[in-house]
């Protein structure tokens, strides 16, 4: 149950960082335009 838990958060927080770099490369290249 935990263990399940543990990989529901790790992918959470992947899904977060992926979205940060999206964000992170959508501004950057706003910038750069």
């Amino acid at each position: 149950m935990s263990f399940d838990l543990t990989i529901n958060k790790r992918i959470y927080q992947s899904k977060n960082a992926i979205i940060h770099i999206i964000a992170l490369i959508i501004m950057i290249y706003l910038d750069c335009v």
